[in-house]
């Protein structure tokens, strides 16, 4: 069983650490959990930031993906499959860029 008792978020950290929790497992090694919520089934598409894969495939077997589906915002209940370790294998080629146009002086 895993501790959550002790938590830094990313309202604490900010927004780019690539996880949403920083939690710690019974032998005191660190697990980072990132939480992706919808309404639909398990194989509904989600997004996953070029942060957050990075830091699942630098944290490897200490990064986990909580995957919370058929979430229902009324009674605040869904069901929740977790994946552990580097989200690469999951992650499909990315469908936006980011653009910077160099101003012509």
């Amino acid at each position: 069983m895993y501790s959550i008792s002790s938590y830094i978020d990313a309202v604490e950290e900010g927004d780019g650490t690539g996880y949403d929790i920083l939690s710690y497992l019974p032998n005191g090694k660190r697990k980072y959990i990132e939480v992706k919520t919808t309404s639909g089934p398990l194989n509904t598409q989600f997004f996953v930031t070029q942060t957050e894969l990075s830091r699942s495939i630098q944290e490897k077997e200490k990064y986990y993906l909580y995957r919370v589906y058929d979430f229902d915002r009324n009674t605040k209940i869904g069901k929740i499959k977790i994946i552990q370790g580097d989200l690469s294998n999951i992650c499909q080629v990315p469908t936006n860029y980011s653009v910077k146009l160099k101003s012509n002086d």
